[in-house]
């Protein structure tokens, strides 16, 4: 069995991601409010019994118990005395910024070194790609609103995706632990 514990701040898309990956809806998810989550709870799908999903709660500034239950999960199944059936992956879903904020606050950072310190496969999912690309939208002139709407959108994706790369790309490498980025928009 594969196995996931899928962590990040509030509001990043932690519940949608699960939601779509298993192809079903395991709850509710609010772009607002803060949800409940209890990492211990294995989340499956009948369609794929075989993918084992865990969600931590979301992490919040200030707050460290929620930062410390991921750690602590994540400690309790990466040592080589763990059956490789309990042993556990991490996604790490990151909001991409979108008012000029930071990408990595020092929850992420934490838990990216504990991942590599403990040698914990992990994976960084950048979520919101939709709300950048509305952004790039917006700053279009005039002359680019008026091309063929094939060219429009191959624009705006261009953009949204050099944005994206200008902006969330660099704070994960400067981890030396991180030997390969790529990235996939779909």
């Amino acid at each position: 069995r594969l196995r996931v514990l899928v962590v990040g701040r509030s509001g990043t898309g932690r519940s949608s991601l699960i939601n779509y990956v298993l192809g079903i809806k395991k709850q509710a998810v609010s772009d607002q409010t803060r949800g409940v989550s209890d990492i211990e709870e294995e989340i499956t799908s009948p369609e794929n019994p075989r993918l084992v999903l865990h969600e931590s709660r979301g992490f919040e500034p200030g707050e460290e118990t929620s930062l410390k239950n991921a750690v602590d999960f994540l400690d309790a199944r990466s040592s080589d005395s763990v059956a490789v059936k309990d042993q556990v992956h991490v996604v790490l879903c990151i909001k991409i910024p979108h008012a000029g904020g930071g990408v990595l606050e020092t929850g992420d950072k934490k838990l990216i070194e504990f991942a590599f310190e403990k040698k914990v496969p992990l994976i960084v999912v950048f979520t919101q790609f939709d709300k950048l690309i509305s952004l790039v939208e917006q700053e279009l002139t005039d002359e680019e609103m008026d091309m063929d709407l094939e060219e429009c959108e191959l624009l705006v994706m261009t953009r949204g995706a050099a944005k994206f790369g200008e902006i969330c790309l660099p704070p994960l490498k400067t981890f030396e632990h991180i030997h390969y980025a790529r990235t996939m928009i779909t």
